[in-house]
């Protein structure tokens, strides 16, 4: 099940190599490139979030199966298309199969009792994927420029099919049965405002975050003067080096709380952003700044959904809805403040984002903290 957190979005994992690709080939504005991967992802935003729906209702493995065909499909058409419109449509399609497979993932997440410790190992499935698709899309890029990188899409997703028979039915609840799982967890909403401000934090984490993923390249060509491929390797080495924060996560689950390991994860970050906005750094300095970015992000992604299970457990599968809002909307924001002020002012934006997260995600961690779930305790007691 966590392979499915790997392959479902990443076209998102590769999104700073995209847009180098997509850059080079149509010649188009940040801001242009941003909105393409605001449609995508606000596609797999709207299929994810449709998990509170079918999570309970619908057998997981042939919607696993069709779902990852439709990526394969949308990445190879993407191949044939040099319009705007065009490939903004198959992208859109591409993001509905995404969002499928991203929000069984979440479904399966929420059933356990190890939220941390299986986040933690998804996450470092997904990052040790990225890995690889950096390295390899570093070479294609090269060759076959942007639809080579869309074929690599296509063949890692056609990864998953062989393995299909290991992927959970999911708990089906009969339909004559008169609940209505997933949608009960919206009834009462002054009960659920503590998961909406997490669903909300998260959108805002997301945002900031991905925003300046996205435009690493712009980071690497504005201020530290580097070429295309000087910047993809980079990202390759940062990125592999970012499996250090699942690994540091999973060591830490159940010993450290959640509190702390996001509350000080998010202040690491906000440091990050402010020297990213500064400038003033060569390629040591880009290398050293992405590389903590990712270490940080990695680190405290897997606290944030066993947070939110502990604050609203029936909300957990709506996580990669939020986020993907802020995955959708994050390029372009970033995208409009590079373009106005250049890259200092698309970090002074993903900072003020962070500050935002900061403030909704604190009184969540205080709440958290008398929940037994959170108390530390041994590995064997897991």
């Amino acid at each position: 099940m966590t392979a499915l957190l790997s392959i479902g979005p990443l076209s998102f994992a590769m999104m700073p190599v995209l847009m180098i690709g997509l850059a080079e080939r149509f010649h188009w504005s940040e801001a242009k490139c941003g909105l393409l991967a605001t449609i995508e992802l606000g596609a797999l935003s709207v299929a994810s979030i449709s998990g509170l729906y079918w999570q309970k209702r619908w057998n997981w493995r042939p919607l696993a199966i069709a779902a990852a065909l439709v990526i394969i499909i949308a990445n190879l058409a993407a191949t044939q298309l040099s319009g705007f419109a065009g490939l903004a449509c198959v992208r859109f399609i591409a993001g509905l199969g995404s969002g499928i497979l991203v929000a069984l993932f979440f479904a399966f997440l929420s059933s356990t009792r190890s939220p941390d410790r299986i986040g933690s190992i998804a996450t470092f499935a997904q990052v040790a994927t990225q890995v690889m698709g950096y390295y390899l899309s570093a070479w294609i890029l090269g060759r076959w420029g942007l639809s080579g990188l869309y074929v690599l899409i296509a063949l890692i997703t056609s990864a998953l099919l062989p393995f299909a028979k290991w992927i959970s039915s999911g708990p089906v609840i009969a339909q004559d049965s008169g609940k209505r799982p997933g949608l009960e967890a919206l009834r009462t909403f002054r009960a659920r405002l503590p998961g909406l401000a997490g669903l909300l934090a998260n959108a805002f984490f997301f945002a900031a975050l991905t925003g300046v993923f996205a435009f690493f390249g712009a980071f690497g060509h504005g201020v530290a003067g580097l070429g295309d491929r000087q910047i993809v390797n980079a990202i390759a080495v940062a990125t592999a080096l970012g499996l250090l924060g699942p690994v540091g996560s999973y060591l830490l689950s159940r010993r450290a709380g959640f509190s702390w390991p996001i509350f000080v994860s998010a202040l690491g970050l906000m440091c990050v952003l402010v020297l990213l906005a500064l400038g003033g750094y060569g390629y040591f300095g880009f290398f050293t700044l992405i590389t903590l970015l990712l270490i940080l992000w990695n680190f405290s992604q897997p606290y944030g959904w066993a947070l939110m299970v502990v604050v609203d457990e029936g909300l957990t599968v709506a996580v990669p809805g939020a986020q993907t809002v802020g995955i959708a909307l994050g390029p372009s924001i970033v995208g409009f403040g590079i373009q106005g002020a250049g890259v200092a002012g698309g970090a002074w934006l993903a900072l003020g984002m962070m500050v935002v997260f900061l403030i909704l995600i604190i009184p969540l961690c205080v709440m958290s903290r008398g929940s037994a779930f959170t108390q530390t305790a041994s590995p064997a007691g897991r």
